[in-house]
């Protein structure tokens, strides 16, 4: 009984193999959608700043980098533990929560793989983010920008009281500016690939099934026997097939 309903349904399968080809529809269009939709954003802020200005990166007063240091170990600027906590606190995230394993140490993985400092030309500097979330990093832009000000207009605002020659107090140049990119292939998006492909063709499988389930047609004469409930006593063979198989065959002369 189970060889028939096997035979039946690769049969049914086989009838329906251009159906097969529908699987590929939802795959293109994901492949297309992700090629058209941005999925990294690089944001930008610039700060006019000197080069030579110092930066505090902690309450404590002692702990200071000029800005020309900062460029070459960002580290000490993006990754200080105040920093983070209060970006925590920025993003609204909670530093306690027994959902996230570390949200700090979270925090500092995205910081240190998507955010930099630059400066691209005298007196200028630029805090960059590369990543997929454009609101996150917009807001890790503005939150380490305004930082950045802060920290350097505090450590003016000492040198000015003890009469010490200071450069410009820093400021921002224009807004936060954010650039899309889109790329036709990413490897990954071959195990999403992988599993929409997949889902789809067991789905058309399974209409293939139901479909053939309901259909009212005889498919053998054992179950036409099964049908009538009389037992069958001769068939005629499909002539179309026997004429195909004799014009196959080569005649000897």
């Amino acid at each position: 009984m189970l060889q028939f309903f096997l035979k039946r349904y690769i049969q049914a399968v086989s009838a329906c193999r251009l159906w097969m080809l529908l699987a590929f529809v939802p795959l293109i269009v994901y492949l297309v959608l992700s090629a058209i939709v941005p999925d990294r954003f690089v944001v930008k802020q610039e700060i006019s700043i000197s080069g030579d200005a110092l930066i505090s990166l902690s309450p404590r007063s002692a702990d200071l980098k000029a800005l020309n240091e900062l460029v070459s170990t960002p580290s000490y600027f993006f990754l200080n533990k105040f920093a983070l906590i209060l970006l925590g606190k920025y993003l609204d995230m909670d530093m306690r929560s027994e959902r996230a394993q570390n949200p700090l140490l979270m925090l500092k993985r995205d910081v240190a793989s998507s955010l930099s400092l630059t400066t691209p030309g005298q007196d200028m500097a630029v805090i960059v983010y590369k990543g997929k979330n454009r609101k996150s990093g917009a807001a890790m832009v503005g939150f380490y920008s305004q930082r950045l000000i802060k920290q350097a207009k505090d450590r003016l605002a000492q040198n000015r009281s003890k009469a010490v020659q200071s450069p410009p107090a820093p400021k921002l140049v224009g807004k936060i500016t954010v650039e899309e990119q889109r790329s036709p292939w990413r490897s990954e998006r071959l195990l999403p690939g992988v599993y929409i492909f997949v889902i789809s063709l067991i789905v058309l499988l399974a209409i293939i099934a139901l479909l053939d389930l309901f259909k009212q047609s005889f498919r053998s004469e054992r179950h036409i026997a099964h049908y009538l409930q009389v037992p069958i006593l001769g068939t005629l063979p499909d002539l179309k097939h026997v004429a195909q198989v004799m014009k196959s065959v080569p005649h000897k002369e």
